[in-house]
């Protein structure tokens, strides 16, 4: 009879402390979750904005007018072009670099593009 007397169960202090560490241990899993989600969103954010951006230096090289929302600079640019073969003098073109600057959400991406 002894022997069943000892063996009752789990007492409230055993079920509370057990209940507390898994609580504990929800919020930092839900905290991971949460961060993850955040990443994802902002990355596809920045995603979108780079292709609003490469969109508008497209269109610009076609010779049409990229959206308002773009924010674009140029400035006149020399490329010089070397190989490293020995007979080969370089090759020099001259252009403009132009870049588009797009933001969506406040997560901006710029793109640049030479023009010869």
């Amino acid at each position: 009879m002894n022997r069943l007397k000892e063996n009752r169960g789990m007492t409230l202090i055993e079920i509370i402390v057990s209940v507390a560490i898994l609580g504990i241990l929800v919020i930092a899993f839900l905290n991971l979750f949460t961060f993850g989600y955040v990443q994802v969103v902002n990355a596809g954010h920045k995603s979108g904005a780079g292709f609003k951006a490469h969109q508008a230096a497209e269109q610009k090289i076609a010779g049409g007018t990229p959206a308002p929302s773009i924010v674009e600079t140029s400035s006149p640019t020399t490329i010089t072009i070397e190989l490293p073969s020995p007979p080969s003098p370089g090759m020099t073109v001259s252009g403009q670099s132009i870049s588009f600057e797009a933001e969506i959400n406040a997560k901006k991406s710029k793109v640049t593009t030479f023009v010869p």
